[in-house]
C-alpha cells in the first residue's frame, strides 16, 4: 500500500501544496471514515481512558503525522523506490525498540530474517537502476519516516496490552495526528485549490485513504507480538 501513496503524492506536491497540507488532507480523509465506520459498526470502539490519550497521542503524533510528513518529502527528494526502501528499514529499528522497552530477545532468526526481507525488497524496487535520484537530505529524512514507522508499532503494543482494538489504535492515532497537523496546514491554499478543482484535489487525496487501513490490517495480523 505504501507504494500507492507516492505517484499521488507527487501529483498533489505539483499543485502547489506543501508535505503537512498533503498528510492532513489524507489523515483527515480516513480518519473521517474510520470514525463514521465505527459508529455504524461499534460504537463502543470509540471509548478510551483518558489516562491512555498518551499512547494515542504518542502513536498520533510522533509515528502518524511525523512518519507521513516525512515519508512525503522523501518522495520529492528520491526516486519512489528508495523511499520506499528505506521505509522498509523500520522492522530493524523495531528490533531495537522492542529490547529496550519490552526486553524482547534479540535474536539470530530475527536479524537473518529482516536482512533477507529487506535485500529482497532492494532487489525488486531496482534502486540501483540508472536515473535514481540521491540526496543526504532525502535518506536522512526516510530513515527518520522509518524510525517513526517503527515506534507506531511500540505505542500499539501498548495500546494491544492495555485491551485496546486495533481500530480503536488506529482511528484515535489518526484523530490525534489529525489534529496536530491542523495547526501547520496551509488551509487557505487548500480551500483554494479546493474549489478552483475540487476533484483535482479530492481525487489524489481520496485513493490515498485507503493506505491508512493498512495500519489496522497491519496490527491484526501481527497480533501483540512485535516482529
Amino acid at each position: 500500500m505504501w507504494g500507492v501513496i507516492g505517484t499521488f503524492v507527487r501529483i498533489m506536491s505539483a499543485m502547489g501544496l506543501d508535505s503537512t497540507t498533503i498528510v492532513e488532507c489524507r489523515i483527515f480523509g480516513a480518519m473521517l471514515m474510520l470514525v463514521a465506520g465505527l459508529l455504524i459498526y461499534d460504537q463502543r470502539l470509540l471509548k478510551i481512558k483518558v489516562k491512555d490519550i498518551w499512547i494515542f497521542a504518542g502513536a498520533g503524533l510522533l509515528c502518524t503525522a511525523f512518519l507521513n510528513t516525512c515519508y512525503n518529502i522523501a518522495i520529492n527528494e528520491l526516486s519512489l523506490s528508495l523511499a520506499a526502501i528505506l521505509l522498509c528499514t523500520a522492522p530493524f529499528y523495531v528490533i531495537l525498540l522492542a529490547k529496550v522497552f519490552f526486553g524482547e530477545k534479540i535474536t539470530f532468526r530475527k536479524i537473518e530474517t529482516m536482512c533477507l526481507a529487506f535485500c529482497g525488497c532492494v532487489l525488486v524496487c531496482g534502486i540501483f537502476d540508472q536515473g535514481s535520484a540521491f540526496s543526504f537530505r532525502g535518506i536522512l529524512i526516510g530513515i527518520l519516516a522509518g524510525i517513526s514507522y517503527a515506534l507506531f508499532s511500540i505505542f500499539a503494543r501498548v495500546a494491544i496490552n492495555k485491551g485496546y482494538h486495533t481500530l480503536t489504535i488506529t482511528t484515535w492515532s489518526f484523530i490525534c495526528a489529525s489534529l496536530g497537523l491542523a495547526i501547520f496546514t496551509n488551509w487557505g491554499q487548500l480551500a483554494a485549490l479546493v474549489t478552483a478543482a475540487p476533484l483535482s484535489v479530492g481525487g489524489p487525496a481520496v485513493f490515498t485513504c485507503p493506505d491508512w487501513f493498512g495500519s489496522p490490517l497491519h496490527l491484526i495480523y501481527r497480533g501483540p507480538e512485535i516482529y
